[in-house]
Order: C-alpha cells, then sequence, then structure tokens
C-alpha cells in the first residue's frame, strides 16, 4: 500500500515538472516574442523620427519666407530632442526603473558631442536615485530643449552649462544654468500655458505638468528650475 501512494506520488511530481516545464518554456518564448516586437517597434520609431527631421530639414531649405523656415527649423529642432531621448531609452524595460543620474549625464554628453562647437563639456551634479520610464522622458525633453535653445541663442563663443539633479526629501529639483546674462530668452515660462510663451517655453511647461511639479523662480540669469514629487503627487 505504501509503494503504491509513493508511485502515485511520484508520477504526480513528474506530471507537475512536466507541467511547470512547458508553462516556463510558454513564458520565455512570449516574453521572447515581446521583446522582438518592442525592438522592431523602436527601429520603426527610431526611422520615422529620422525621415520627419530630413523632411522638415528640406524644406526648411527650400523655404523663402524666414517666419516659415523659423518654424520649420524649430520643429527639426524638438524632433532631435526627442529623437536623443528615444535613443537613450531604446532597450530599456519600461517596467524597470533607470538610475536619473546617468541618464542626464547620458543625455547632455549626446548633446555636446551634437554641438561641441557651440558647448563646453555639460558640468552636471546628480544624485542617482532610480525613475521610471514614465518621469525619465519628460526629464530629457525639457533639457533637451533648454540646450536646444541655449546652443541657438547663445551670446558667447561657446555656453558652460550646469545641470543640477537634487533629492530632497520625497522632492527632486532640477536647476539648469547656462551663464547666459541675457535672461529675456530664458525665464521660466508661467505658471499656466500661454499662447505668447512660444512653443519650447510650452513644451517645458507641458512636461513640468506631466510630472506633476511646478516651475520655481530663477536662482540666477540664464537660470530654469522646477521640482516635483518623487511619488507622483503634485508638489
Amino acid at each position: 500500500m505504501a509503494a503504491l501512494v509513493l508511485l502515485l506520488l511520484t508520477i504526480a511530481l513528474t506530471v507537475y515538472a512536466l507541467r511547470l516545464r512547458v508553462a516556463r518554456r510558454r513564458i520565455s518564448e512570449e516574453v521572447n516574442h515581446q521583446n522582438v516586437l518592442r525592438s522592431e517597434l523602436q527601429h520603426r520609431v527610431k526611422n520615422n523620427l529620422q525621415l520627419l527631421i530630413s523632411l522638415l530639414e528640406a524644406k526648411a531649405d527650400d523655404a523663402t519666407d524666414e517666419t516659415v523656415v523659423h518654424e520649420l527649423t524649430d520643429m527639426a529642432d524638438r524632433v532631435h530632442n526627442l529623437a536623443a531621448v528615444h535613443h537613450l531609452l531604446d532597450g530599456l524595460d519600461p517596467s524597470t526603473d533607470t538610475d536619473a543620474a546617468e541618464y542626464i549625464r547620458a543625455l547632455t554628453s549626446e548633446f555636446y558631442q551634437l554641438h561641441s562647437e557651440l558647448l563646453e563639456p555639460v558640468f552636471v551634479d546628480a544624485t542617482g536615485v532610480p525613475l521610471p520610464v514614465k518621469k525619465l522622458i519628460p526629464i530629457g525633453l525639457i533639457l533637451g530643449e533648454l540646450l536646444t535653445n541655449t546652443v541657438k541663442h547663445y551670446l558667447g563663443e561657446r555656453a558652460l552649462v550646469t545641470v543640477a539633479f537634487q533629492i530632497e526629501g520625497p522632492v527632486a529639483r532640477l536647476r539648469y544654468d547656462d551663464g547666459q546674462e541675457d535672461i529675456s530668452r530664458t525665464q521660466p515660462p508661467r505658471a499656466t500655458p500661454h499662447p505668447q510663451s512660444g512653443n519650447g517655453l510650452y513644451l517645458i511647461e507641458s512636461m513640468v505638468r506631466q510630472l506633476r511639479g511646478k516651475i520655481t523662480a530663477p536662482t540666477a540669469a540664464g537660470a530654469f528650475a522646477c521640482e516635483f514629487p518623487l511619488n507622483g503627487r503634485r508638489s
């Protein structure tokens, strides 16, 4: 009797092990399939962004009206920013967090490589903290817009940009300073959007709202600062 019970138990455990192995194989195949789909999607997004940049730049080259040229160039710059952010986030798992300090250093370094004739190496003072991709994207777009603004309008030879990202309790604070004395173009936007703020400032406002944060007053000429809660609740 004991031998029969032991045999049945062995059979049950064997069947369970086989089912578990099949389930694990199916999960592994599904994960691989999802990774292939995500990789293909990322590749298509990258190609589409590059195509859009090329089209906008071609239209700007063909345009004769200065206003049209300016608007097309601005749009191309913003797509460039989006492409840079997408490139850095390409391959990251949206379900896991990424170190914000490493991300900011990588992003500013990429902008420096693209505009080394107009920028000094960007000085980054950042606290390492894991953040989800949904927070890194607006942070990247804000910095991209500010860096592009510096490159386009800086009055000196090469801009010395400082970026600080600090954690104070439950709040993250992002500060940007290009040392510019004329702050008319870098003055932070109002707390609410306004059509006269300009597309760049409106974009920054939108990204800060997405972070559920707020724009704070500049601490020096040419500076921009914002803060947002790490827990997602509005600060």
